[in-house]
């Protein structure tokens, strides 16, 4: 049996999403830190750039999956069988 059935979508795109989030984050904060490295001052500077970029499109994935699940359990659907 599929765990993907059409009882279950909901569930996994709004897992998708919040996972999506925090690996958008995780990553530019990975390239934040780089950019400090090897340019310093400037690289400072571009970092900020770098991480409020990847904060607001992080967050805006986690939001858009906990909305999706908050909003489908507000309906009555149900995690398990």
């Amino acid at each position: 049996m599929s765990r993907n059935t059409n009882d279950t979508d909901w569930l996994w795109q709004a897992t998708m999403y919040i996972t999506i989030g925090v690996v958008i984050m995780t990553i530019g904060s990975g390239i934040a830190s780089a950019a400090i490295v090897a340019f310093e001052i400037a690289g400072a500077i571009l970092s900020l750039f770098i991480i409020a970029g990847s904060t607001l499109g992080g967050v805006y994935f986690i939001l858009r999956g906990l909305a999706l699940f908050l909003g489908e359990i507000a309906d009555g659907k149900r995690i398990g069988p």
